[in-house]
C-alpha cells in the first residue's frame, strides 16, 4: 500500500483476506519437501508476511466499532491537498475559481482541519482519520 494514497479500513479487510489466503496456501504446499515449520519460517521471510502483520496490528491497534463501516486514512503528506478537495466538497469554495482561492493558506487551513482528526501511524507513515 502506497504512503501517498488514501486507505480505507474496507479495503484493509480486503487485503488481510487475500494475504491469510495466501499465507494458508504457502502453508498447505510442500515447498522442496519442507515440513511444516520450516513452511512457517519462510512464510515468515516474505513481505507478504510483513504486510499482513502490519495491516492486522493496524486493525487491531483502532480497536473502533466504525472499522466495518468505511474508515478514511490520509496521509499527513497530503493532507494539505485534502483540505482543499474537502473544501471544494463542502461547497466552501467552487473547483474552478482561482481567486479568492488563490489566496487561501492551505497549509494553515490544513492544520486547522487536523484538530478534527485523530493520528494513527502504518509503516512509518502518520495517517490521519476522523470517526
Amino acid at each position: 500500500m502506497n504512503s501517498n494514497s488514501y486507505l480505507d479500513s474496507r479495503e484493509i479487510d480486503k487485503r488481510i483476506d487475500e494475504l491469510t489466503e495466501e499465507r494458508l496456501c504457502f502453508l498447505r504446499d510442500k515447498i522442496n519437501g519442507r515440513n511444516k515449520t520450516l513452511r512457517r519460517r519462510a512464510w515468515e521471510e516474505t513481505e507478504e508476511y510483513s504486510e499482513l502483520t502490519a495491516l492486522v496490528n493496524l486493525r487491531e491497534e483502532m480497536n473502533e466499532p466504525y472499522w466495518k463501516d468505511g474508515i478514511t486514512f490520509i496521509p499527513e503528506g497530503i493532507f494539505e491537498d485534502y483540505a482543499r478537495e474537502y473544501a471544494v466538497d463542502i461547497g466552501v469554495i467552487e473547483d474552478d475559481v482561482k481567486w479568492p482561492a488563490c489566496h487561501i493558506n492551505w497549509s494553515c487551513a490544513a492544520d486547522d482541519l487536523k484538530s478534527d482528526f485523530h493520528h494513527v501511524i502504518y509503516q512509518n507513515t502518520v495517517y490521519l482519520y476522523r470517526l
